[in-house]
């Protein structure tokens, strides 16, 4: 949920000449989204001092669930996470319809899966594994600044 899924799935999805028209409509509703939650605040208390999140919460609730199920019926799965599950006629259909979009007329797409990405596919990595990754040498700087970054955000949002 959220912007990077929805530049991800946007990404792999849309045909390479409308990606630009989708990225600033993927931008206008989630500026729609900021603004009607705003307008819902200030509207019920424009001081902000005594909001009642839950009533709040209950006005924006059924435009998200609307939005939600319109998404749930007409958006595709990715095909790369189709092909990472092991579902693999189904990512070749979304990745033939994406040459489709595209008006590739290239070969018929074909995938295979090598001998150990099936144990990839089939097991979760660990919390340690994970750690060995993020704190590891390569991209150690990156995790110290994304660190220092949250907890200056912590700090500026909350005040203290």
């Amino acid at each position: 949920m959220g912007m990077p899924p929805a530049l991800a799935l946007q990404s792999e999805l849309t045909p390479e000449n409308k990606r630009m028209v989708m990225a600033m409509g993927r931008g206008m509703f989630f500026a729609f989204g900021i603004i009607t939650a705003s307008l819902v605040l200030a509207a019920h208390d424009p001081t902000l001092a005594h909001v009642k999140w839950r009533r709040c919460f209950g006005i924006c609730a059924p435009l998200i669930a609307i939005l939600g199920l319109l998404a749930y019926f007409f958006l595709r799965e990715s095909p790369v996470f189709l092909a990472s599950t092991g579902n693999l006629a189904d990512a070749v259909k979304g990745f033939e319809e994406m040459q489709r979009m595209n008006k590739h007329d290239g070969p018929r797409v074909k995938l295979h899966i090598c001998a150990d990405s099936a144990e990839v596919f089939t097991s979760s990595p660990t919390l340690w594994t994970q750690l060995r990754v993020i704190f590891g040498p390569r991209i150690l700087p990156c995790t110290f600044a994304l660190l220092f970054a949250s907890i200056v955000n912590i700090v500026l949002v909350s005040g203290h």
